[in-house]
């Protein structure tokens, strides 16, 4: 029987090397091409440090009660199966058969509250966020709701613009602006997000719609009973998104879901920033930067996304990176053989 305060963790993981896995991807792939974004190659490379991710967690979350660690089939070889908080999931454990196969991680992301045994809270990682200091229950939930900030913000340039536009336009047709801020004015004007984001919240008063919300892209915390809530009203719109194999320009993604608990004040105030980080690797040069700040330990976790369009860098990236969190975190986990 669950308890309040038990809280999983969602990390969505695939080998972008194994041989069937891309004999399958590029089959679809040459039948159905009205999108290539999935084809770039930073998309599916591996970075060979996951498992620090799985260290982390054991390190300096405790507290989580389980973590489901969702794949196609494969699975790293260091992975201890029969570790107890473990739930190794396959795509066909919890996404409905018409949707499989899919390379759509939108399809992945949307679907995450069927996972059977899945917490009523949960966090949700990509395979390119970890810990690096001692988190709490409290960072991520208070009073049962997800720890968050509503940080008012114009859609801008960031390679799924197209797609967050299709999530703020979803809330748009059930949230009115100016009720979302009255209902929830203690939260939308919090002392806790610092006052160039409160100002920012002012300056943006004058939009009459919703015109979006800052994304820190870090780990989220969420409700399942959003998922099930959205899943009920956008039964369609969810639906085109997970019959297309491939991330398509109609799609929407988790940040819906993320997007509903802000309008509907299902969230706790929290200050993100000075928690966690998002870094984009361009060169060796920023991979230098990124490896200090995880050496340091500034933020409590961080997103260390691919963002290497010279793949020249990327064998030297990705030593320095993990250089780091090998001195960070060398002590095996319960998580490995």
């Amino acid at each position: 029987m669950q308890k309040e305060e038990d809280v999983d963790i969602v990390i969505l993981w695939v080998d972008g090397n194994d041989p069937e896995w891309l004999k399958e991807k590029n089959n679809y792939q040459n039948y159905n091409k009205k999108n290539t974004a999935d084809s770039s190659e930073n998309r599916y490379r591996d970075w060979d440090n996951i498992i620090y991710l799985f260290r982390g967690i054991e390190k300096f979350a405790p507290w989580i009660r389980k973590v489901h660690f969702v794949t196609w089939g494969h699975l790293p070889s260091w992975m201890n199966k029969n570790c107890k908080r473990l739930n190794i999931v396959n795509h066909v454990d919890f996404i409905p058969k018409q949707y499989l196969p899919t390379f759509n991680s939108h399809t992945i992301e949307l679907n995450i509250h069927r996972i059977e045994g899945l917490a009523d809270r949960f966090i949700y990682f990509n395979d390119d966020m970890f810990l690096l200091n001692q988190v709490k229950y409290e960072d991520f939930f208070k009073n049962g709701l997800p720890c968050d900030e509503l940080i008012f913000d114009i859609i801008q340039t960031s390679g799924i613009e197209h797609i967050v536009l299709n999530d703020i336009t979803v809330v748009n047709r059930y949230f009115n602006k100016k009720n979302v801020i009255l209902n929830n004015f203690s939260k939308v004007f919090n002392l806790k997000y610092g006052r160039k984001k409160i100002i920012k919240n002012l300056l943006l008063l004058p939009w009459n719609t919703i015109p979006g919300f800052e994304i820190p892209h870090i780990p989220a915390p969420y409700l399942k009973e959003t998922f099930v809530k959205l899943w009920d009203l956008e039964t369609d719109k969810l639906n085109l998104t997970c019959e297309s194999k491939f991330r398509y320009i109609n799609d929407l993604n988790q940040y819906v879901m993320r997007f509903w608990q802000l309008c509907s004040g299902q969230f706790y105030p929290f200050r993100i920033r000075s928690f966690g980080k998002y870094f984009g690797i361009i060169n060796t040069e920023t991979a230098k930067y990124v490896s200090e700040q995880i050496t340091k330990q500034k933020y409590r976790l961080i997103c260390v996304n691919d963002c290497l369009n010279d793949s020249s860098d990327f064998d030297e990236s990705k030593i320095i990176i993990n250089q780091s969190f090998e001195k960070l975190l060398p002590e095996k986990s319960d998580f490995e053989i």
